[in-house]
């Protein structure tokens, strides 16, 4: 995996397609610590029910889905988005990919 963070997201590139493993990881990182809940957005369904998480599907977006905290996966490339409410900066989202490889392994 790599990581590029910047002050308005964290940019993950994965090793392979499927973003479950590494979604349940940054789920586990910013719930309950920084968020209730995170949206998951993808261009591919997931087949599991990660705590903390509440998946977004195309057209039907909650209300507050830009305010939020979420997930885009779009093929090998995860983006983290802090919400409105809780921005990260540079370093956090750093601090937040040495716990990612922490925990991942």
């Amino acid at each position: 995996m790599r990581f590029k963070a910047t002050d308005h997201n964290l940019t993950i590139d994965m090793d392979s397609d499927d973003p479950t493993e590494l979604l349940r990881g940054v789920a586990g990182a910013l719930v309950p610590r920084y968020a209730r809940k995170i949206y998951f957005h993808s261009d591919q369904p997931i087949r599991t029910a990660i705590n903390g998480v509440t998946v977004a599907v195309d057209g039907q977006e909650p209300t507050n889905f830009l305010r939020s905290f979420r997930v885009i996966h779009r093929g090998n490339t995860i983006t983290v988005v802090s919400s409105n409410d809780r921005r990260f900066s540079q370093d956090l989202w750093r601090l937040l990919a040495e716990e990612l490889l922490a925990t991942m392994g």
